[in-house]
């Protein structure tokens, strides 16, 4: 089997590293892997390092015709198509006009519909794409109404390496680089300073936990656009001593096990497996009811839920968790029971049975 992937992301977040498992776990069951990647992007340095052989185009506006024609070149040899991303989709419905045949596969990871315009309702229903891979059973309810053919849509659920966990233990690292003692409440998150983490929310939610006379620090690990808005609206709560961000960290999982609390706040949430991190870091986990979240945080069973939006109710849970060493107890013991669902190894096998299953439909 030969399986063309297409990402035409810039920088390396979970996607690109759901992508990267993907195809360590395909070169490992004997398919063969080639690339059309972003040029210069983060995902072709890791193909180089990791020796995939790639090409690299643009994914500009104005070049996505000529990605298109190359994207066809590239599929002569191969027996199916995997697209991970929205030009990338763009591309394939582009070099479908163009005469391209090979079968295809989309993945979706994002919780939102799909617009209604009469581009993005043909690019969903043309005949190459053979399945629709959603990363949670809230996106592929929610994708398809869009289908003409809603069976497309199946569920795959996003994995992380839960072996990467064994042995990880609260060690004091991040209380360090925070300059905090341990009589402090560490409440954090690992997420980019992007809109859809809506960590104002999270910076709203801090504040009123302090007004509460709770002894707490706060911690955003991530990079992003918008660190600028969020440490001015760090200051306007009056928040500057107590949150801290201290940007990308290479050494994330390590440090996410000192938390006392993991809190996201996300709007929108393909899967969110930063939380599966954090659980398989025995940290509880409190957290909105955004896309398929709540497909890991059960509430009241693997953690504690609230409403997109509502530092009152995120505030309150935070509280409700901290004050209870026995439901915290329960929280972590049950979420390393469920997140066993979430290896990327089984990833892997759920996605190349699917490859198989469209390769036999269409007569391979």
């Amino acid at each position: 089997m030969k399986v063309l992937h297409v990402s035409s992301e810039a920088s390396w977040r979970g996607g690109e590293q759901q992508i990267a498992y993907l195809l360590q776990e395909s070169r490992k069951k004997g398919i063969h892997v080639e690339l059309l990647l972003r040029k210069e992007s983060a995902f072709q340095a890791w193909a180089e390092k990791e020796a995939f052989p790639f090409t690299s185009v643009s994914f500009s506006v104005l070049s996505l015709i000529r990605a298109a024609l190359k994207l066809k070149t590239c599929a002569k040899n191969v027996d199916l198509i995997h697209v991970h991303s929205g030009k990338g989709h763009d591309v394939l419905a582009i070099a479908y006009l163009l005469g391209l045949k090979t079968p295809s596969i989309l993945s979706r990871r994002v919780d939102f519909p799909v617009k209604m315009s009469l581009w993005a309702s043909w690019k969903y229903n043309h005949p190459l794409i053979k399945r629709i891979l959603c990363v949670s059973d809230a996106i592929r309810e929610m994708i398809r109404p869009a289908l003409k053919k809603p069976s497309l849509a199946v569920t795959v659920h996003s994995g992380v390496d839960l072996e990467r966990y064994a042995g990880i233990k609260a060690s004091g690292a991040l209380r360090k680089i925070l300059d905090i003692d341990e009589e402090q409440v560490l409440i954090g998150v690992l997420a980019a300073l992007a809109p859809h983490k809506d960590l104002f929310t999270f910076i709203s939610s801090a504040a009123l936990l302090k007004a509460d006379g709770m002894n707490a620090s706060f911690v955003i690990m991530g990079e992003g656009n918008l660190r600028t808005e969020l440490e001015a609206f760090t200051k306007e709560k009056g928040l500057h001593n107590e949150l801290k961000m201290i940007g990308f960290r290479t050494d994330a999982l390590q440090l996410l096990a000192d938390m006392n609390l993991f809190l996201i706040t996300s709007k929108t949430e393909g899967l969110g497996t930063s939380i599966i991190d954090a659980m398989a870091s025995g940290v509880p986990v409190v957290a909105t009811r955004a896309g398929g979240i709540p497909e890991i945080v059960i509430d009241g069973k693997t953690g504690a839920l609230a409403d997109v939006g509502d530092p009152m109710g995120l505030a309150y849970q935070v509280k409700k968790v901290l004050a209870d060493k026995e439901l915290q107890q329960e929280f972590t013991k049950n979420a390393r029971a469920h997140i066993q669902a979430f290896s990327y190894q089984r990833t892997a096998e759920k996605t190349k049975a699917i490859y198989e299953e469209v390769l036999d439909s269409v007569g391979r």
